[in-house]
């Protein structure tokens, strides 16, 4: 006598709970990449805005700088345009007792700004350059 084992319908449940189980974590997979992705480029977003604020704060440098060398009675509190952005120049103080010059710079990108504390000696070199 030949005993025959009686199929089951369960083998087509596991299957399918196999697929949707794979389909979840696929799921899973797929959007913790594209938030990634989508975190990363607004963070290389700011950085770029950053780097541009900071680029701008320091070309105000270069002109009081140059403003300096020009008219050594120059006292800053200027706004320079460049292109379509512009930055400023705080008051400068000085020359003091140790003829020394102190003075800010500043710009704003967007919602992002950076802001430069600046000494400078006699010949206009920088003596203490730091972002605030």
């Amino acid at each position: 006598m030949h005993m025959h084992r009686l199929r089951t319908s369960h083998d087509g449940y596991i299957a399918l709970l196999t697929v949707l189980v794979l389909m979840a974590v696929m799921l899973a997979l797929i959007a913790s990449i594209s938030t990634a992705v989508f975190v990363n480029r607004g963070n290389e977003y700011d950085a770029q805005t950053k780097e541009t604020a900071y680029s701008l704060a320091y070309g105000c440098l270069d002109h009081a700088q140059y403003k300096l060398s020009v008219d050594p009675g120059y006292v800053g509190n200027e706004v320079v345009s460049m292109g379509t952005y512009q930055c400023s120049i705080g008051t400068i103080s000085g020359p003091d007792v140790n003829l020394i010059r102190t003075f800010t710079t500043g710009a704003k990108v967007q919602n992002v700004r950076a802001t430069l504390a600046i000494t400078l000696d006699i010949s206009n070199h920088i003596i203490t350059f730091v972002e605030q």
